[in-house]
């Protein structure tokens, strides 16, 4: 039974998307489950484990090391995104930034589609990747698919923020401290959930 001081599934789920990586990896070892490599995958069996919510993932493509071998002798990986060699890295987010501008982020959409290709057997440029992105981005951001608590917190607080006349850099300071608002209430919570089931 839900006592009064605990959040309800609803919150946690609507939050637990402004957690960043690190924190959500750090959350599964509280929980005592595996940490996967994906932010998607963290957050769906952190929720597994707190609230038994069953989710169906799709299986992908294993890419052997000779198969990248192999891969590599026909397309240049400073060109193409070639699974294994490219990550999510601060360097490959310093290269988007410089290309797509400063609003961009890893997104779950936006590795959905590399992966989608990978398991296709297509190796996709990164130009393809960044003209990609920026669409999808664009016509997010003009719709209501930024509903979802899966998509992009920053670009839901910008729009909401929008009108309230604040400048740039007051709207960086109000969102880096919503994040870290709601980082600390799932992140609290959670570990309360996980370490009382422990003891």
């Amino acid at each position: 039974m839900k006592t009064k001081d605990q959040p309800s599934q609803s919150e946690i789920e609507s939050s637990i998307y402004f957690l960043k990586v690190e924190e959500l990896a750090a959350l599964s070892k509280i929980a005592n489950i595996k940490c996967v490599n994906s932010k998607q995958g963290l957050i769906d069996n952190i929720l597994n484990a707190a609230f038994g919510i069953s989710k169906i993932q799709k299986a992908r493509k294993k890419w052997s090391k000779a198969e990248i071998s192999e891969a590599e002798k026909k397309f240049d990986p400073d060109v193409y995104m070639l699974p294994i060699l490219y990550t999510n890295s601060a360097e490959y987010k310093k290269r988007f930034k410089r290309n797509i501008g400063k609003h961009f982020t890893f997104t779950s959409y936006g590795m959905n589609w590399v992966k989608d290709k990978w398991d296709e057997g297509i190796f996709p440029t990164f130009e393809e990747f960044e003209t990609y992105w920026q669409g999808e981005y664009e016509r997010r951001s003009k719709s209501d698919d930024f509903v979802s608590p899966k998509t992009l917190q920053r670009v839901n607080y910008f729009r909401k923020m929008k009108n309230k006349g604040l400048t740039q850099q007051e709207l960086e300071d109000g969102w880096l401290e919503e994040r870290a608002k709601q980082s600390r209430f799932v992140i609290e919570s959670l570990s309360n959930l996980f370490r009382s089931r422990n003891t």
